[in-house]
């Protein structure tokens, strides 16, 4: 688990270019647009984005909401 230096962290899943494969990132924010906490679709129901007050990652939050969304083909 790493660690951030900021008040927020966020955790991000969307498609990547090769079918059923998803890329994750994450990273820190100072100033994130949307300050609640917690998981939700981003534009599309195939992308998900976590931010988590602080300095933690929300790496089991994306799991968790990951593993139990339907997902739309």
């Amino acid at each position: 688990m790493g660690s951030c230096e900021a008040d927020y962290c966020f955790a991000d899943k969307q498609p990547s270019e090769v079918p059923g494969i998803f890329r994750l990132s994450k990273g820190c924010v100072k100033r994130p647009s949307r300050t609640r906490a917690g998981c939700d679709f981003d534009h599309f129901s195939d992308h998900v984005l976590c931010v988590c007050a602080g300095p933690d990652f929300c790496n089991d939050q994306i799991l968790m909401h990951v593993n139990t969304a339907t997902w739309k083909a």
